[in-house]
């Protein structure tokens, strides 16, 4: 998948693992504004095996563009550090926001309210 497939929408791009406890915590208001329409959602975990990931993605019901890293090779091109680290993207394919950790529903909203996605 490339980004430039998605040019003309409001990218959320989120880096996470299964083992990521503020990472499952904040996948179910990700997954509840992704519902609502009005942006792309790519979750990109880091280098685990696919039926572990599959098992956490059915666990939580989502449904937005789960994508595999293999070696951590994405990860490191955004230079990730930390998870849940999620980048914002406009729909010209410019990164709008970083956000390092949790984010709250309350965050999440402005956020998205910044890009122009309104619920």
């Amino acid at each position: 998948m490339s980004l430039v497939d998605l040019r003309g929408q409001v990218v959320l791009i989120n880096f996470w693992a299964t083992w990521c406890g503020p990472c499952k915590l904040e996948m179910p208001a990700i997954q509840a504004r992704y519902n609502d329409g009005g942006f792309a959602v790519l979750a990109v975990d880091f280098d685990e095996p696919a039926d572990r990931v599959q098992a956490f993605v059915n666990d939580l019901d989502l449904s937005f563009s789960i994508l595999l890293d293999p070696g951590g090779v994405v990860q490191e091109l955004y230079r990730v550090r930390g998870y849940p680290t999620t980048f914002f993207v406009d729909a010209d394919g410019i990164i709008r926001v970083l956000h390092i950790g949790e984010m709250s529903e309350e965050i999440l909203d402005q956020y998205l309210a910044q890009m122009g996605v309104r619920p």
